[in-house]
């Protein structure tokens, strides 16, 4: 599988095998549900969350955290062979995106550097780490920090485990415990210049989550990621991005959960941005291959899992296409009123098949607003 992608990254052979990102379709026919007088109900907010302002009010969009890259000299690698690393290819540096809580223990920023098509760890290096508190505009320096390697792992966090390459940051211990809001944290190489991004998503007891797939689910290929890898882009299912941004306008934060490979995290955030979809948080699986079938469901719920008990909350509504999805929510306890499958036929465990979701939008449009986050 590593030198299949390798192959396909550099573009030198024909695309006849997919990537291990999704699993095939071997799902069975079921009725079709594309109108809004067929769709359930959407749920309410439950009693014990936020209070509600009227249902005519909408949120503002999350704040774009465009401030421009901090001003940073450059230096020389540490490692000769950092810089023989450097010259494989492209930077593939990616920041993991968080929902944290402001009372939590820690605050954890995680980064991983890596170039070329085998992404190749840049490893016992130094990273300058900026913060860009409340998306405000302002960066703040957090210090120096060195990349992780086979020597000197940093312990799991999160899920994430280290292979090397990677860097670890606890806000909390280095006394910038963030408070509710969206943040923003840039991790820049010295030795190139080369940057990955990350955003903290701080939120409030009572909040309401929007967790979505993103190939098949989102993009109109299931194999979307191939023409991600020949640099054409998949489209956006029409009016997909309009029923997330009716979520998020409800004030719904959304947390966009694919299993392709960690290396997709900055193509697949720039994919969501060009699609006009709302900004959220945004996780991969933390591995190079990626997942499918029951270990994509396996990566799913285990980070649904790890979302209730950071946050002590579970998704009010859930977009997928799979039965890896159908798997994963039913695990992480979501109601099957919240669920919602596109074009998926078969056992949806009480969860919804819809074939357009501009037949959504007029359901969405009923319901109450929750306090727009901060």
């Amino acid at each position: 599988m590593r030198h299949l992608a390798i192959v396909l990254s550099l573009a030198s052979v024909a695309l006849t095998t997919p990537l291990a990102c999704r699993e095939p379709d071997t799902t069975p026919t079921s009725s079709v549900v594309s109108s809004p007088s067929a769709i359930p109900s959407i749920p309410s907010i439950p009693s014990s969350g936020p209070p509600k302002p009227s249902s005519a009010t909408l949120c503002p969009a999350r704040p774009l955290c465009d401030a421009p890259s901090p001003p940073i000299g450059k230096a020389k690698f540490k490692h000769t062979g950092s810089k023989l690393i450097a010259k494989l290819g492209d930077a593939r540096h990616r920041g993991r995106d968080s929902f944290l809580t402001p009372d939590a223990t820690a605050q954890w920023a995680i980064a991983k550097f890596a170039y070329g098509p085998e992404d190749k760890d840049l490893e016992d290096e130094e990273v300058a780490v900026f913060l860009e508190e409340s998306c405000a505009g302002a960066w703040t320096s957090l210090g120096s920090f060195r990349t992780s390697d086979d020597a000197k792992k940093h312990p799991t966090v999160d899920g994430v485990e280290d292979h090397g390459g990677r860097v670890y940051v606890d806000l909390v211990a280095l006394g910038h415990r963030l408070a509710v809001g969206r943040h923003r944290v840039r991790f820049v190489v010295p030795g190139d210049g080369t940057s990955a991004d990350l955003f903290l998503e701080v939120i409030a007891k009572g909040a309401t989550i929007v967790v979505s797939d993103v190939d098949g689910t989102l993009t109109t290929s299931e194999w979307a990621a191939w023409k991600e890898l020949i640099h054409e882009p998949p489209p956006a299912h029409p009016e997909a991005a309009a029923v997330l941004s009716a979520l998020a306008a409800k004030g719904h934060y959304i947390f966009y959960l694919t299993a392709r490979p960690e290396w997709f995290t900055p193509v697949t955030r720039a994919w969501l941005a060009d699609k006009g979809f709302p900004r959220g948080v945004l996780h991969t699986t933390t591995i190079f291959e990626g997942a499918l079938g029951t270990k994509a469901a396996a990566f799913k719920s285990t980070e649904l899992a790890m979302l209730e008990e950071s946050t002590a909350l579970v998704p009010l509504f859930a977009f997928g296409n799979r039965p890896s999805d159908v798997t994963a929510f039913g695990l992480a306890k979501i109601a099957p009123s919240g669920s919602y499958y596109f074009q998926l036929d078969g056992d949806l465990k009480g969860g919804t098949k819809i074939v357009s979701y501009g037949a959504l939008l007029a359901e969405l449009a009923k319901t109450s607003t929750v306090t727009c986050p901060p």
